[in-house]
């Protein structure tokens, strides 16, 4: 039974707000003209209290009726997630089964579409009730989703390799297309890994001037980088280091697609026993969470004379005991900032935090800019970019020492590190984000 209250038009509005803050309009279907220059009003019942509407229009002007209307735009919108719960929900009926909270909550409210096939989290369909409905739950998932094929997500392998763990529930093999910013990309989804989150990174590198410039890239992956770096950025030649053989055979693929196989050499193996020496205006060194095995091979590879930048990615936490000092001061958060975070800049800057207990470096970081992402300016926010400010640069400033110390020990003579830009790529997890720091390395005297 569904029900409308009948108003006169003028005061249509009037009513439909009254009866909205009472809880009673039914926003799931639409306002009716009707005849007689009347409007009728969806409700949800007729059991409420009609005087509260007397002071807008008088009692014998208004009508509660029996009246399906037309359901509203908002409500006539089905998404893929209401698809899908609703075939579920008629699968369990069919199968004498209930629908419960329980159930509810072992469904997916997200998931990753690659080309037609969706990934489905880890968390998902964990109840053993779905075990028994074998490939037909599969079909009603991949139907609902609008895809062919279904996988889901288990944690990522410790083997090296960042293998992700990836069940094929329905359909023959893992091979999936993506395009992305107009880039080509083919793999295997249950071998290879295609970070959606480190879009930004990508962009970022596509909008680099590389003309001319050769460049490293120690984690190829399955080109994540690498194509952004000869597409967008044009760079002359890229290096690409990669010990996966899957993301190899898939790295192959895509410099294919994107027609600029000739412009990369492929090194299949552990980069630390490549021998690339002498020969990248820049260094992509795109591992988390730390890449600091490759800050050696990335030194020896940028060019002796002239140096160049290293791109060095890390997830990186922001410092508990600070964030915990700040919560409780009284000071402002400029003043905080000013007092914990200003450097004395293009001098000589200590850093206690580091392994190298003697070390004293030229850390040119006056007019370092950082990307925060998007955060509303609230005194909240404010207070995190600060706490962030602090614990980035002192991670910036640390691997700027040891970058340093590595680069002089190589070539034994001195070099400076100024750190350009430090980019917050994507929050990790809770005060861990993911980082991208762009280090200038320069030798100081013709090598």
């Amino acid at each position: 039974m569904a029900f409308a209250v009948v108003v006169p038009s003028m005061f249509a509005q009037t009513i439909r707000k009254i009866l909205e803050d009472m809880k009673v309009w039914d926003e799931s279907r639409k306002l009716q003209k009707i005849d007689g220059g009347k409007v009728a009003i969806p409700v949800l019942s007729k059991d409420f209290d009609i005087e509260n509407l007397s002071p807008v229009v008088e009692k014998a002007q208004l009508q509660i009726v029996d009246m399906i209307l037309a359901k509203s735009k908002k409500a006539a919108i089905i998404t893929p997630q209401d698809c899908l719960y609703n075939a579920i929900k008629e699968l369990l009926v069919e199968s004498d089964m209930f629908w419960t909270e329980k159930v509810l909550n072992d469904l997916p409210n997200y998931w990753e579409k690659h080309g037609d096939l969706i990934l489905l989290p880890a968390s998902s369909f964990q109840l053993s009730l779905w075990q028994g409905f074998g490939e037909k739950l599969w079909k009603i998932v991949a139907e609902s989703l609008g895809c062919n094929r279904v996988a889901q997500k288990s944690v990522i392998c410790n083997n090296g390799f960042r293998t992700p763990q990836v069940s094929l529930l329905l359909g023959q093999d893992g091979w999936v297309n993506q395009t992305d910013n107009k880039l080509r990309f083919t793999y295997d989804v249950t071998k290879c890994m295609f970070s959606i989150g480190n879009i930004s990174e990508k962009l970022r590198i596509s909008e680099f001037d590389c003309v001319g410039e050769t460049v490293v890239d120690l984690y190829a992956g399955i080109g994540y980088f690498t194509i952004p770096y000869l597409v967008h950025a044009k760079a002359e030649h890229v290096h690409a280091c990669e010990w996966n053989p899957d993301a190899v055979e898939a790295l192959k693929k895509n410099l294919v697609l994107n027609n600029v196989q000739d412009k990369c050499t492929i090194y299949y193996g552990d980069n630390r026993k490549v021998d690339l020496v002498d020969i990248a205006d820049r260094v992509n060194l795109g591992l988390i969470p730390s890449s600091e095995h490759g800050w050696l091979v990335a030194c020896v590879a940028l060019k002796q004379k002239t140096g160049g930048i290293l791109h060095i990615h890390s997830n990186v936490t922001s410092n508990k005991s600070e964030r915990n000092k700040m919560n409780g001061s009284k000071n402002s958060s400029d003043e905080i900032s000013k007092e914990k975070c200003d450097k004395d800049t293009a001098t000589e800057v200590p850093h206690k935090s580091c392994s190298y207990s003697n070390s004293q470096t030229r850390i040119n970081s006056c007019d370092v800019s950082v990307n925060y992402g998007t955060n509303s300016c609230n005194e909240t926010n404010q207070m995190t970019k600060t706490i962030n400010y602090c614990s980035w640069s002192e991670w910036a400033e640390c691997v700027s020492i040891k970058i340093r110390q590595l680069l002089i020990n190589y070539h034994q003579c001195d070099w400076t590190c100024s750190i350009k830009h430090i980019e917050n790529v994507k929050s990790y997890a809770p005060h861990v984000n993911h980082l991208v720091l762009d280090l200038e390395c320069r030798p100081d005297t013709q090598i």
